[in-house]
């Protein structure tokens, strides 16, 4: 099985008659960990309405997983990026019906893909000692050797979330939530946040809202330590507006015995360090969180924006911010990094990516993010690009995603020498 397949790129313009065709990037990657292979793939619906469109984007997973040789079993996360809300209770029934009941995780974005239409990105996990297991509607284990998963996706019921004290709430049920499978908020390592961001909810007083709630919960929880300083290891976390008025939570848990280390920008200043003028209370978040299998380091990239030091760079230039993220995203996962914070790998920066989400905050931050990452970004890594608004009024351009490596002098081989050219 080839390690990438060649589709078209998610949110890429369509061209002219008789333009000069590039080659398109691919929509599939694959990359190995601890001798478990994790598929991660963006596919697009060309409907607009929420409910048709999970029913393609979901027939377009199911297409897919006869190629990975994997079968519905294996879906371990499926992520979709919509253009309005839809019931988390409806997506769940369409997505059962096609991949068995409970459905493996599921999220839904009300964030718009470029280019129009819906998009979904999918996990699938294979390999003779790997397995999915789906404990309940919105909650999957994932095991393999020397790593085991806890993946959370979004619940019905979620009530609005306007203050600090709504999201307190609703990280608390999700602390709940992780508790029902023996694990805890303490053991998360990514979450990924929306929170309200419609006409009447300015982004910027939602997040600040969010980020007070996070912290009031945060600040009680006994968190794992990491690194030499024993500096708590805050879950990596991307927080974006979508055009609902509640706050999902999804995230990823790993049980105790795989280490997991924080990961931090040198570039940056950690969110938890953030001095007073420019956040009220510090965002109680990693740059990445590492995970060690032994013979490969999976990293958990939070949302990373257009930052150097505590303040944003580049304000007003979509086109300078976005190469400023993915600089960002290259430093934080290089070779060089990584093995600073105690992971030493032999591969690094954004060539080891499985995929990249890409947030634009409006039309001109989305056409500046598509050609940029066509220059920067790596040809062999799938890219989605969706229109949603960002923590800081100027911030244009926020990217995250998840990267695989393979340690230092192990046996196994891991991503470096198993992605080779088509």
């Amino acid at each position: 099985m080839t390690d990438t397949e060649r589709l078209p790129a998610s949110g890429e313009p369509t061209r002219a008659a008789g333009a000069e065709l590039a080659e398109p990037r691919p929509t599939t990657s694959s990359s190995t960990l601890g001798g478990a292979r994790h598929h991660f793939s963006v596919d697009r619906a060309p409907a607009d309405d929420p409910r048709t469109a999970v029913e393609q984007l979901t027939a377009a997973v199911t297409a897919r997983l006869d190629a990975l040789s994997a079968d519905p079993a294996d879906v371990a996360r499926l992520s979709l990026f919509l253009t309005a809300p839809l019931a988390v209770e409806e997506a769940a029934t369409i997505v059962a019906g096609a991949l068995g009941e409970p459905p493996p995780p599921i999220e839904l974005f009300a964030q718009p893909p470029a280019g129009g239409g819906a998009a979904a990105l999918s996990w699938v996990l294979t390999g003779e000692q790997a397995a999915v297991e789906r404990l309940s509607a919105g909650a999957a284990r994932l095991r393999q050797p020397g790593l085991t998963l806890t993946v959370l996706g979004h619940v019905g019921g979620e009530p609005p979330a306007l203050t600090a004290a709504d999201h307190a709430e609703g990280l608390r049920r999700f602390d709940a939530r992780l508790r029902a499978t023996g694990l805890g908020l303490r053991d998360a390592v990514k979450l990924w946040t929306v929170f309200p961001s419609t006409p009447e909810v300015r982004s910027e007083d939602a997040f600040i809202a969010f980020n007070g709630g996070r912290a009031d919960v945060f600040e009680a929880v006994d968190f794992h330590r990491s690194g030499a300083a024993g500096a708590p290891r805050y879950p990596a976390s991307t927080g974006v507006g979508a055009l609902d008025d509640t706050a999902p939570l999804s995230g990823i848990a790993v049980a105790g015995e795989t280490p997991a280390l924080q990961v931090e920008n040198p570039g940056q200043v950690s969110a938890f360090r953030y001095p007073s003028r420019r956040i009220a209370r510090p965002a109680l978040f990693s740059r990445a969180v590492a995970l060690d299998v032994g013979s490969d380091v999976m990293t958990l990239v939070a949302g990373t924006g257009s930052t150097v030091g505590a303040r944003t760079a580049h304000v007003g230039d979509p086109a300078a911010q976005a190469e400023q993220v993915l600089r960002n995203v290259d430093r934080l996962i290089s070779r060089e990094n990584l093995t600073a914070a105690g992971l030493p790998v032999d591969a690094g920066g954004l060539a080891t990516l499985s995929h990249v989400v890409v947030y634009a905050a409006d039309e001109q931050a989305e056409e500046a993010a598509r050609e940029v990452c066509s220059r920067m970004l790596p040809p062999a890594v799938p890219m989605l690009l969706v229109r949603s608004r960002l923590t800081r009024a100027d911030l244009l351009v926020e990217a995250d995603g998840i990267a695989f490596a393979p340690r230092a002098g192990a046996v196994e081989p891991g991503l470096a020498s198993r992605r080779p050219p088509l």
